[in-house]
C-alpha cells in the first residue's frame, strides 16, 4: 500500500499538523499574554492556569513532532530483509519477465531490493541464459527460469523465514540474542 494511501499515516498526519497548529496559537496567545498585549479579553480560566501554558504547548509540540514523523511500519519490529540479493535477468519486449517482476514486487518485504539486469547489453549473459528468460537468482542461486510460480516463491520465503526463526531460537537458548535477526 502506498504511503500516500494508508488511512493510519493520513490520520496521523491531519493529527499531527492540527496539534501543531495548536501548539503555534497557544505559543502567540502565552507570548500576548506575557508582554502586556491585550488582543481580546482572555476567561478566567486562562488566567488561573497560566504556569501550565507552556507545558501545555510543549506537550502540543512534541506530541505533533511525534505523529508528524510517523512512517507506515515505525511500530512495527526492525527487522532486514530475508535474502540478501535478489536478481531477475531479462530483455526488452518480454512479458514473462514483467510478470516474473510484478510477482517478485508483491513480496518486496523480504527482499532487499530486485535487481534487474538486461542480458541483450551483455553478451556473456545472453550465452548463458539465451531463451530461458526471465531468470531469478536469490542470493546468487537460480531459483526460476521462465515463469515465477507465486506458490513455488512463497515456499522459499516460509522455508527462508523458518530458517532464520530457527537460527534465531538457537542464539536465544545460547544467550547470543541478535537484535538484527528478524522475527516473523
Amino acid at each position: 500500500m502506498e504511503e500516500s494511501q494508508d488511512p493510519l499515516h493520513r490520520f496521523t498526519g491531519w493529527m499531527g499538523t492540527f496539534l501543531l497548529a495548536a501548539a503555534s496559537l497557544l505559543a502567540v496567545l502565552i507570548f500576548a499574554d506575557r508582554t502586556g498585549m491585550q488582543l481580546f479579553s482572555m476567561p478566567d480560566v486562562w488566567v488561573a492556569t497560566r504556569q501550565l501554558h507552556v507545558f501545555t504547548c510543549a506537550v502540543l509540540l512534541l506530541m505533533a513532532g511525534i505523529l508528524l514523523m510517523h512512517r507506515p511500519g515505525d511500530g512495527r519490529q526492525r527487522h532486514r530483509p530475508l535474502f540478501h540479493s535478489v536478481r531477475l535477468y531479462t530483455r526488452p519486449d518480454c512479458g514473462l519477465c514483467d510478470e516474473a517482476y510484478q510477482v517478485l514486487s508483491e513480496f518486496r518485504e523480504v527482499f532487499p531490493g530486485i535487481e534487474v539486469v538486461d542480458i541483450s547489453e551483455d553478451v556473456d549473459l545472453e550465452f548463458e541464459f539465451g531463451e530461458e528468460i526471465p531468470v531469478v537468482e536469490i542470493d546468487d542461486v537460480v531459483r526460476f527460469r521462465g515463469r515465477v510460480e507465486r506458490g513455488l516463491l512463497l515456499r522459499i520465503i516460509d522455508a527462508a523465514r523458518e530458517q532464520t526463526r530457527s537460527r534465531h531460537d538457537v542464539s536465544v537458548e545460547d544467550g547470543d540474542e541478535d537484535e538484527d535477526v528478524p522475527v516473523f
